[in-house]
This record gives structure tokens, C-alpha cells and sequence, in this order.
């Protein structure tokens, strides 16, 4: 059973979207299932008056109880339509990837999967600390009177009285504002994804990994537009470290500052965050499988851009409202991939007797799995740099505070 979470910043996104069709992946061998799961301020709004209702003194994480609450029903339905229920993969990019994380984290999901696939996405540190509650709850009482009106007491009633469309509006608004993303709340998180994983306190299952080439075409609205600009960003980013990153993402021209600060947006909020998970899982002596995919899809303008690899998982490359020309080299990457994940969600290893080996992710080694016009294996991919935000990240998380902006990204951008 593969359990798909789709991704969307958790802010948008829906499970049924043509390119999440699992009919390709269900001919495998495989009984695909899409979720969907509250978002925005439906899913991730805390409130006091909302943890005072609540038996478990607790609010905020509405959209990870709807997606283990989807994973329940899994385990207590899956078995009439052919599934096996103790061979359950959960899988998701981008926020999706952020959840199946969420999950791996939370205590009240144990026994409800046995393998985890994230793709482009993690909660590790890159994307700003998750919130404890007190601070969640103080975000949700501004966003609670600024729906409600100064003028007015807010209450429970009052506020679920609001139309969706005036919810939706006051979580988007400056006034208002909340940032969609799970809470420590001592209940569905009794701590930050990164404290449980450094501990070793994560659901101990297999896991496949990886990213893309150009992530940080997501970032290409904030590229500093000279080499002075990218210098003072870099001095009032990175402190002390900043000649260090300097020389690690040197450029020379206009063109090279964008290039290497697009980069490094995707080494950060990506790489780093992969291979920093994969290094975890390998720590409670499970397997972490790491990739990364290069594959340009033809006619792109941003290169391998966020969520370009969903297609060719999924197997979808040919089917009506394709946003690329995909070539016969394109479904052969596509046949490859869609083998490995099938394959680790039968066995916990992507590795079959048809298709290239995959070496298991190694800290010494550093090895993932290339998916460009071929796969090939790499030996300390990009190691100087991932290792640089090792140092960056080993600090304590109030000490970036410029990474809160990162997880603004709200899914899969047009090519």
C-alpha cells in the first residue's frame, strides 16, 4: 500500500490533481491511496479557545490528526481492496514531504506505516523552528481578532460563524497573518521534528529520500541583483561565516550571483535537509536510500524545478495536460524510478534483479542515487556544501531568525 500526501505549503493542494493519478503506479502491483487533509488556518490554527475544548489541552495540528486519521482507515479498510495493511508507504513532496516527517515524528501514528518516501522536503531546521504552543496560540488570537473585529468579544461561535472565504482572507492578510505548519502542542508533537529526530525518537522504518536540481528556482524572486547586494546578504545571513559561504557560492557577474545564490537556496532548504534526514535515520540503524533528481523535462525554463520529479514517479508523463513534450529518454527515467519506488514500498529496499543497484546512504560515503539522462551513483554530492549549513544549523534555531521566510513556498510552481 502506498499512501500519497500531497504537497501544497499546506496551505493548498489536493490529492485529486491529474498528476497524482495513481492508475500507473496501482498497475505495478501497488494499492495507491491519495489523501486529502485540512489546510491553511482549517489545519493548522491554534487558539487558547480552542486548546481549552480540547480533552487533550491541545490545538493547531488539525491537518496531521486528518492524515493520521486517513492512515487509520488504512489499517482498518485496506485489506477489501487488495491491500495488505502491514505494508503500508507513506510518501509526499514538498509539504507532503513535510508530513510524512510530521508523521514519522508523532507518537500517535506508531503502527501505521512501516516505510516512509520523502520528496523535496523536510522540517529539520530549514524551513524555522516549529512553534510551541503559547507561541502558535498568540498567533491564532491575532488572526482571531482581526476576523472577529477589535470591537467585538472572540469566541468559538463567533469565529466558526465566519465565512471560509473571510478565514482564508484573514490568514493571508498582514493583520491576520498565520503560518500554516504543525505545532508542539504535547500531544500530536511533544517536540520539534528536529529534537525527536536528533534523539532518535522518530518511528525507526526504512526511508527513501532525495531532491532536485533547481529548487531554488523557487527563490528566483529574491535573488540579490549584484555582487554587492549578494555580498551584504550573505554578511547579514551568514555573520561570520559569510566569506565562507562566499567562497563555497562564488560568482563574479550579475548573472553568476543569481546562479550561485539560487544554489545555495536549494543546498539549504533541500539538500542539507535530506541528507541531514537520511544521517538520522541511518542513527536508528534503519536504511535511508538518498537521490537526487537531474533530469531537465524538455522545454523547461527553470531547469528541474520543484515538483518536477512527481510525473515521473507517478508514471504520468503521457497523460492528457502534461506540462512538457516528454520524450522515449524521459519515460525510460520515469520506468526506472516508478520501479524503485514500487520496490521499497513491497521491500523496504529499492533495489530489484531488473534494475541498477541503489547503495544504501552511508555518512562515510555521503552516496545517493543520480536520476539525470541516466542513474548514476555520486560519491559525496555537494558534500562541502551541505556540510557548510551543518555548521549554520548547529546553532540554536532563535539564531536565524531570516529562515522563518523559507517556507512561504506553496507547491509545485509552473514551468
Amino acid at each position: 500500500v502506498m499512501v500519497w500526501i500531497h504537497g501544497g505549503g499546506l496551505t493548498e493542494g489536493a490529492g485529486s490533481r491529474s498528476h497524482y493519478d495513481g492508475t500507473a503506479l496501482a498497475r505495478r502491483g501497488v494499492v495507491l491511496v491519495t489523501v486529502n487533509y485540512r489546510l491553511g488556518p482549517f489545519g493548522y490554527l491554534a487558539h487558547p479557545l480552542l486548546t481549552a475544548e480540547a480533552a487533550q489541552a491541545a490545538s493547531g495540528n488539525y491537518g496531521v490528526l486528518d492524515q493520521i486519521a486517513a492512515l487509520d482507515w488504512v489499517q482498518r479498510n485496506i485489506a477489501r481492496f487488495g491491500g495488505d495493511p502491514d505494508q503500508v508507504t507513506i510518501f509526499g513532496e514538498s509539504a507532503g514531504s513535510w508530513s510524512v516527517q510530521t508523521l514519522l515524528a508523532t507518537p500517535l501514528a506508531q503502527g501505521l506505516f512501516h516505510r516512509a518516501i520523502g520528496q523535496s522536503g523536510g522540517v529539520l531546521a530549514s524551513y524555522g523552528s516549529t512553534p510551541q504552543l503559547a507561541t502558535a496560540e498568540a498567533e491564532g488570537e491575532r488572526f482571531a481578532t482581526t476576523l472577529i473585529g477589535a470591537a467585538s468579544d472572540v469566541t468559538l461561535p463567533a469565529m466558526r460563524a465566519a465565512s471560509a472565504v473571510d478565514v482564508m482572507a484573514t490568514a493571508a492578510s498582514a493583520e491576520g497573518r498565520i503560518r500554516s505548519r504543525p505545532v508542539v502542542d504535547g500531544w500530536v508533537l511533544p517536540d520539534t521534528a528536529r529534537a525527536i529526530f536528533t534523539a532518535g525518537q522518530q518511528h525507526a522504518v526504512p526511508v527513501m529520500l532525495g531532491w532536485n536540481a533547481d529548487e531554488g528556482s523557487l527563490a528566483a524572486g529574491r535573488a540579490p541583483e549584484d555582487m554587492a547586494a549578494y555580498g551584504a546578504w550573505a554578511r547579514e545571513t551568514f555573520g561570520d561565516d559569510a566569506p565562507a559561504f562566499l567562497e563555497l557560492y562564488a560568482a563574479d557577474t550579475p548573472a553568476a550571483v543569481r546562479e550561485a545564490f539560487l544554489q545555495a537556496y536549494g543546498d539549504q532548504n533541500f539538500g542539507w535537509e535530506m541528507r541531514e534526514w537520511a544521517r538520522l535515520t541511518v542513527k536508528v540503524d534503519q536504511p535511508a536510500f538518498l537521490y537526487h533528481f537531474s533530469r531537465v523535462p524538455p522545454g523547461s525554463q527553470t531547469g528541474v524545478y520543484h515538483g518536477a520529479e512527481i510525473r515521473y514517479v507517478f508514471g504520468n508523463l503521457y497523460a492528457p495536460g502534461a506540462p512538457h513534450d516528454y520524450s522515449l529518454l524521459d519515460g525510460w527515467v520515469s520506468d526506472l524510478m516508478a520501479s524503485f519506488w514500487v520496490a521499497f514500498a513491497t521491500t523496504g529496499s529499492p533495489n530489484t534483479p531488473d534494475t541498477p543497484p541503489w547503495l544504501a546512504y552511508t555518512p562515510l560515503r555521503d552516496e545517493l542515487l543520480d536520476f539525470g539522462d541516466t542513474g548514476v551513483h555520486r560519491l559525496g554530492f555537494r558534500k562541502a556544501k551541505l556540510d557548510f549549513f551543518d555548521r549554520y544549523y548547529a546553532e540554536p534555531m532563535d539564531a536565524h531568525p531570516g529562515d522563518e521566510g523559507a517556507g512561504d513556498e506553496t507547491g509545485v510552481p509552473q514551468p
